[in-house]
Parts: C-alpha cells; sequence; structure tokens
C-alpha cells in the first residue's frame, strides 16, 4: 500500500481497413494500460493490457464525451474503495496497490480528455502559461504584448516559456464555471472567454471532478514524442519543404529522382525491412503530401526515410553548396530523431542533455531556414518531450501501441454484429495478449536452433545458434550490420552458450567517415564471436556493398 505501482494509460483512435479505404463507421477508441516500473519491458506489446475499447459513435452521443469517459474510468480505477489505489487487487503474490501517474496520447486525445483547445487554440500549450498561437502571414497574439510576456510557438528559448501551475487550469476551469453559473454573457463573449484561457469548458469533463484533482492533475499528461515528430510532425513538414526547396533550383528534380535513389541496393534490418521504400516517393503520395502540405508516410516509413535523404543531401546537394539554410535545418531535425533514439535506448543524462540542445536548434534553424510560415504547435511541443523522460526517468512513445492496433483492426474488421460490438472486440485481443504474455523472455534465440559442434569445442560448453535472436528486446538477425562499442559487424549467426548470448560476426574495418552519420567499411575474412550487451549494439540504418566491396553504412 506505501509503494504503489505507477500507472500508463493510453488511448487512441484505430480505424479497420485500409489507409486508402478506412473503414470509419467501425471506428473505435483503444484505451490500454501498464506501469512505469515495469522500464524497458514497456516496449514490448506484452506489457500493455488492453482494458477497454469504444465505438468513436457511440463516445459522440456521451454527454462530457471522451473527457467523461476517462473520467468515469479514472473513478472506478482510483477512487472508492474499492479501487487499485484504496481496495487493491488480489494477486497469487498477495495485495497489489497502483495510483495514476500518465496519461500518454496524441494531442488529439489529450486535449479532448483534459478539455482544452489544444493546437487549434490561441494557447495551443497546456505547458506553457504564456505561448500563443500565430495568427498568420507570420503575425502573432504577440504583436499586443509590449512587456515582453508573450512568446508564440516560434520561440525557441525555453528561458523565456512560464510554466503552467498544477493548479491553473483548474482555476482557469472554475472562473468559466462562475461565469457560467451568474450568466449575464452572451453566447459568443462566453466562447471569447474559454480562448482567451484555451479551455474547452464542460462540466462533466475530467477538470470539473473535484476528487480527480489530485490523482490525476494536467501535469499527468505526456504527449506523445512519435506522433509530435513522425506522424504528420517536425520532420514530415522538414522534409516537404527541402524537396520543395531542392526541386526549385536543382532542374528536373522530383519525388520520381528520389525513388530512383531509394530503389539502388539498400538493405535494412530486417526487424525493419519496409518491403520498397522507394515506394513512399511514388506519384500518389507526391500528389497527398503537395495536398497536405507535409510529406505524407507512416511513423515507421518516415524512420527509415530521414538517414537516406540525409545521405542524398551529403553525395548530392551539399558538395553543390545549394541550400545551406535548408539543409541545416533539415539536418538538425534529423539529430533530434538520432537523440531520441540514444535517450530511449541508452538513457543517461547526458543524452538528455543532448537532445534538449537540438531540439532547441532545430526550431532556431528552421525559422532562419523558413520563417515562421510553416511553424505549427507541434515545433513547440518538441520542446516539451524531455520532460516526462526527466521526471519518470524512462521513455515513453506509441510504437509498441501502434503494433497493438493491428490485433484490434484485425478484430473489428471482421464483426458483423455490432449490438455487442465492443465485447466482441475484446475477446480476441485478450486472447493474443495471453498468448504473448505466456512467451515472455528477455534474451532469447529465435525461430529454428540448432547445435554447433565446432563452436561447442572453441567455447568448450555446448552452443546453440540461429539466424534470429532478441537481445533485450531489440530483434538481432543474420546479415544485419551492427554498431558494437563503437566498431562495425556483419552478423553470420545468433549465439547461445550457457548464459551467455552472441553474435557470430565478420568485423569491418572503418576506411573512413565521409560525414557524421556516413561510414565506410571493409569486410575482413576472419569470424568472431562477440558477447552481447543491450547499450552496445545499435543498428546501422540502412547500408549497401559497393562493387568494390567497400560497405556503406548509414547511421549515428
Amino acid at each position: 500500500f506505501n509503494r504503489p505501482w505507477k500507472l500508463v494509460l493510453y488511448l487512441d483512435e484505430v480505424t479497420p481497413g485500409t489507409p486508402l479505404r478506412p473503414d470509419n463507421k467501425r471506428q473505435i477508441t483503444a484505451f490500454y494500460a501498464s506501469f512505469l516500473e515495469l522500464g524497458d519491458f514497456l516496449s514490448s506489446e506484452a506489457a500493455w493490457l488492453t482494458i477497454g475499447t469504444l465505438r468513436t459513435s457511440i463516445a459522440k452521443d456521451i454527454v462530457g464525451g471522451m473527457s467523461n469517459v476517462v473520467r468515469q474510468l479514472l473513478r472506478a480505477m482510483f477512487v472508492g474503495p474499492t479501487s487499485l489505489a484504496v481496495g487493491g487487487a488480489v494477486l497469487q503474490s498477495g495485495l497489489f496497490f497502483a495510483r495514476f501517474r500518465r496519461l500518454l496520447s496524441d494531442e488529439a486525445a489529450g486535449k479532448s480528455v483534459f478539455c482544452v483547445k489544444g493546437a487549434a487554440g490561441l494557447k495551443p500549450c497546456m505547458d506553457c502559461k504564456n505561448v500563443v498561437a500565430l495568427k498568420g502571414d507570420d503575425d502573432s497574439l504577440t504583436s499586443f504584448n509590449p512587456d515582453g510576456y508573450l512568446v508564440d510557438i516560434s520561440c525557441a528559448d525555453v528561458r523565456r516559456f512560464d510554466p503552467m501551475e498544477p493548479d491553473d487550469l483548474w482555476h482557469s476551469h472554475d472562473v468559466l464555471a462562475r461565469v457560467k453559473s451568474i450568466g449575464g454573457l452572451t453566447k459568443g463573449q462566453f466562447e471569447d472567454l474559454t480562448k482567451a484561457h484555451g479551455i474547452a469548458f464542460d462540466t462533466e469533463g475530467l477538470l470539473a471532478d473535484l476528487d480527480l484533482r489530485p490523482i490525476a492533475p494536467p501535469s499527468s499528461y505526456a504527449r506523445d514524442p512519435m506522433h509530435t515528430m513522425l506522424c504528420g510532425g517536425v520532420i514530415s513538414v522538414e522534409i516537404y519543404l527541402l524537396l520543395k526547396a531542392i526541386a526549385q533550383v536543382v532542374p528536373g528534380f522530383s519525388y520520381a529522382t528520389l525513388r530512383t535513389f531509394f530503389d539502388a541496393s539498400w538493405l535494412f534490418p530486417l526487424s525493419r525491412h519496409h518491403g520498397r521504400l522507394s515506394d513512399i516517393f511514388d506519384e500518389s503520395r507526391e500528389s497527398a503530401s503537395r495536398s497536405a502540405g507535409l510529406f505524407k508516410g507512416g511513423a515507421s516509413e518516415v524512420l527509415a526515410v530521414y538517414p537516406l535523404i540525409r545521405y542524398f543531401l551529403e553525395v548530392v546537394i551539399i558538395p553543390q553548396g545549394l541550400l545551406p539554410n535548408e539543409v541545416a535545418s533539415f539536418l538538425a531535425c534529423c539529430r533530434v530523431l538520432d537523440s531520441m533514439d540514444l535517450v530511449k535506448k541508452n538513457g543517461g543524462a547526458g543524452a538528455l542533455a543532448e537532445l534538449k540542445r537540438e531540439v532547441s536548434s532545430c526550431l532556431s534553424l528552421h525559422v532562419v531556414a523558413y520563417g515562421s510560415a510553416y511553424i505549427r504547435p507541434k515545433h513547440h511541443y518538441m520542446m516539451h518531450m524531455t520532460r516526462q523522460v526527466e521526471e519518470d526517468g524512462i521513455w515513453l512513445d506509441c510504437f509498441v501501441h501502434e503494433r497493438k492496433h493491428q490485433v484490434i483492426k484485425e478484430a473489428a474488421s471482421h464483426l458483423k454484429n455490432t449490438v455487442i460490438y465492443e465485447k466482441s472486440v475484446l475477446v480476441p485481443v485478450v486472447n493474443t495478449t495471453l498468448h504473448l504474455m505466456e512467451d515472455i523472455t528477455r534474451t532469447s534465440l529465435i525461430g529454428r536452433t540448432e547445435c554447433c559442434d565446432e563452436l561447442s569445442a572453441s567455447l568448450g560448453q555446448p552452443c546453440r545458434i540461429a539466424l534470429q535472436m532478441r537481445l533485450e528486446f531489440v530483434h538481432l538477425a543474420a546479415k544485419d550490420v551492427l554498431f558494437i562499442a563503437g566498431s562495425a559487424c556483419i552478423v553470420v549467426v545468433c549465439v547461445a552458450f550457457g548464459d551467455e548470448f552472441g553474435l557470430l560476426v565478420h568485423p569491418l574495418e572503418l576506411l573512413d567517415r565521409p560525414s557524421a552519420t556516413t561510414s565506410r567499411w571493409k569486410q575482413t575474412s576472419e569470424l568472431q564471436l562477440a558477447v552481447l550487451s543491450r547499450g552496445l549494439v545499435r543498428h546501422a540504418a540502412a547500408w549497401f556493398r559497393r562493387a568494390d566491396g567497400i560497405v556503406v553504412a548509414v547511421g549515428r
């Protein structure tokens, strides 16, 4: 009871069907829960319990909407004698207690839960008192700000942000509630007041629940970094603007140019296999990107694409001295993504400090290159990505939930009877989760394994080998190019011996580093056994072998 686990709640809309033919009538919100105490295991789908599903069409008819749904869910879980916080749950090992710690979601879900205006409001950030929206045409509300207190979302100096206190949003809600009860304002005047406070006022919403205020404060909200940066996020804007700028100075350049470039003999880690990555630059994607004003692609696609676009700049654009400001802005955004990966996988104060520096540099260089015309609230939100890590000591993002969504999509797509739709969706989801839980291992060989007499004799103990393995939830496979402790190698086979795991590899000898993120290597003929430690192992983002046998690896 005195050491409750800290629960994380995640919710997101899931749309069955395909991206080109979504089934919006079956759109459903999924609710997942897990605990910060699980640490790195939070990157595994088995760590997240699907605790509920709700059709979007039903949520729209509920008084208070999704905010009231989450409110009732949190009351059931954490208020009253039978809750996880007071009564606990009976497990085989004894009583288990939990308290609410985080709501993780994209911006759309977060603003609906906490009843704020969010990205569409005059005050788009619920973490800052004094950050306001851009009005358009590079004009801002800061024009009416003689004392310099207000800053807009293009500001890259975190020292100018005035952090929101825990009770500020509650105070704004209570002010609006008093004004509403007194009356005297027209509907338009009251709406103007809600805009000024940044609140989407609702008497049945989470902010109105006095019992939940000490349990679920607004400071418990954590925006998902994946949505901030990758899903129609900051890097998506950067790629779109960069390609548009290149087309203006390089005759004949188009998406088809990059499609040809990506059609070359690029190889990727088996765990990140993307099929024909060049398809992301086909005509339909180009048309969709132009219509949206940002690069259209899924999070995993954008994550795979940005290192190769960076390499294209290194070998084609930078040597010609073209677009120095635009290139600098894009490279800064790439460094943010690189730093995010370091924080997620290795943690540490140094990596976190580097991410803070890179985020500020990214926004500053974007303004130098493009002005404020393309600044979006997500540019400001990335300035807050480190807060949750600083407070909890662990990186949270939604990649794992996007994978779990596939189970819900499959279940929802095949249901015909919608009378008990939510229950029918949950049954296969729970069964899949139970199956995942039965096969939880932190490190193990994957797939077919066999004994290796030669290695067994060399090491003096039985050895088993396989083409793939899991190392602390990182997937490794034969033919992958890895960076291990500052060097590089090509995986030949994965090895288990005794209680240890390793890789039989072809070491690569460094020839040169054309840039901070590109290196050229020569394969040696000898084989070596590398004993593994997760923090020292990283995949190359992509690589190819030249005709002369030189391996060109892309990735930090």
